[in-house]
């Protein structure tokens, strides 16, 4: 399975073992030098050594010969292999990992998780879990260790009848962003934003309010999302009205600049370019401009986050007979991870690839998706390399490793599973 195209594992393995091969060829008895000859060593040190042994002369000279070539030469290149070995085996792979250590808690279970995916993913996932039903739904945001599936700790609301709603990563694994909406009969109709971070053993800390809030409330659990440079967040909101509009707009965190598009359909499974430049939602049709394809399955669609504010004119990256379920950017932009219908479309299964975000062909071998009760989610981790695959029904939170398709299933309780998940 090809991996992404910025993380290109396979070569960087070919570079680091031509460099081993060659570092081992230059290794020769007379390419290092042993420690210094017997006789050109300092008077005092020579006396120190030779003392009552003159009457021996020349076999000092001899012996420490001897010594070097024998023993210090081939030592000492046996520690250079050996560094070099060193490297391969410790350093090299965190490197390859994206600069995750791979040191941990969970011991055992920790490593075996280290194996399942092909390398150290993030130890913890954040999820959106929901309570009640219709107008009264509400939501907690909750901290998962990716290891177990447990809820090692979760998210209080942020008080003044809010609730939060979705949330996604923000810069790294261990920042996030959350939205939170009005909770049942409360007034007001708006959607407020919330950084945190958690700590090494999961623990939400620096919880702050964004100076920027939005009209409506978020249109789903997926709804939101945050650039991997941690200047970026985006969001789609519906009115509080008969008849809702939507609306999907950025904010540029260092600047506090809003930007904002009116769209006739409700976007959702939103996702951004590392930079922030690009945003990818899907939606059914209409939401672009005219076309010949109009089946009411939804699709895939990019907007340059620079284009002027008013109604949306998005262009459409990616359509599949069934509808596209979710998609998310790859942090280059030029890959488009999706999630596809695969099958009667109350049957919800689906198989997860990747995409050229221009032309819409496969370049990333599918992997198929369990079924579900609902719409799917995808969310790539701030390095890339990692994706959360999850499906409405216990037990289907996976984690899928885009640049070797290694896949391992979270052991999720059916009370804890979330709506909506990123790390």
């Amino acid at each position: 399975m090809r991996g992404i195209g910025e993380v290109d594992l396979a070569a960087t393995e070919r570079r680091l073992l031509d460099a081993f091969t060659a570092a081992g060829e230059t290794v020769t008895p007379g390419s290092i030098r042993g420690l210094p000859a017997l006789a050109d060593r300092p008077a005092w040190r020579r006396a120190g050594r030779l003392g009552a042994g003159q009457g021996r002369a020349g076999r000092g000279p001899r012996r420490a010969s001897w010594l070097r070539d024998q023993v210090l030469v081939p030592l000492a290149a046996a520690t250079a292999v050996a560094l070099v070995a060193v490297s391969m085996t410790v350093v090299v792979p965190k490197v390859l990992a994206g600069g995750h250590p791979p040191a941990g808690p969970g011991g055992v279970q920790a490593q075996s998780y280290n194996r399942a995916l092909g390398g150290p993913a993030p130890r913890y996932f954040v999820g959106v879990r929901l309570l009640g039903k219709g107008d009264s739904l509400a939501a907690l945001v909750s901290v998962y260790s990716a290891v177990s599936g447990q809820v090692v700790a979760s998210l209080s609301p942020p008080g003044h009848g809010r609730w939060f709603r979705a949330v996604a990563t923000l810069g790294s694994d261990r920042t996030f962003v959350a939205a939170a909406g009005s909770g049942a009969g409360a007034d007001g109709c708006h959607t407020w934003f919330y950084r945190f971070s958690i700590t090494p053993r999961g623990q939400p800390v620096n919880v702050a309010e964004l100076p920027a809030a939005a009209p409506g409330v978020v249109a789903d659990s997926t709804a939101l999302a945050g650039s991997a440079n941690g200047q970026m967040v985006a969001y789609a909101t519906r009115a509080c009205t008969a008849s809702p509009a939507s609306r999907v707009g950025v904010i540029h965190l260092p600047t506090g600049k809003v930007t904002a598009w009116t769209a006739p359909s409700r976007p959702r499974s939103l996702s951004l370019s590392a930079d922030g430049s690009l945003l990818s939602f899907v939606a059914k049709p209409g939401i672009g401009p005219a076309e010949a394809w109009t089946a009411g399955a939804p699709a895939a669609w990019i907007l340059r986050t620079k284009a002027r504010p008013g109604l949306l004119a998005s262009r459409k990256a990616l359509r599949a007979p069934g509808g596209v379920l979710a998609a998310a950017l790859s942090p280059s932009g030029r890959l488009l991870f999706a999630i596809t219908a695969d099958g009667l479309p109350n049957r919800r299964n689906g198989k997860v690839a990747g995409y050229d975000a221009v032309t819409g062909a496969q370049v990333v071998r599918a992997r198929v998706l369990a079924g579900g009760a609902g719409p799917p989610g995808i969310s790539p981790a701030a390095s890339g390399r990692f994706a959360l695959v999850y499906l409405l029904r216990p037990g289907r939170v996976q984690e899928l490793n885009l640049a070797t398709g290694q896949q391992r299933s979270v052991p999720v309780a059916a009370a804890d599973t979330p709506a909506a998940a990123a790390w």
